[in-house]
């Protein structure tokens, strides 16, 4: 299992959405973030606080 794979991302989006601080405060947050790991490279959609979407699978359209 690679450190950062996409079983990771998805458990950190759980634990974002599941943080009350984060819905509380992050709701003025809405912004795509790029995290790059080595090789791999993840975007993470956040809209009005929560993280909808996180993206691994890059190309020119992303």
């Amino acid at each position: 299992m690679a450190l950062f794979d996409t079983a990771w991302m998805g458990r950190w989006q759980e634990q974002v959405n599941g943080d009350g601080v984060m819905a509380s405060v992050g709701k003025h947050l809405t912004a795509d973030v790029l995290f790059e790991f080595g090789d791999a490279a993840h975007v993470a959609s956040f809209r009005k606080g929560r993280l909808v979407d996180v993206e691994s699978e890059l190309g020119p359209e992303t």
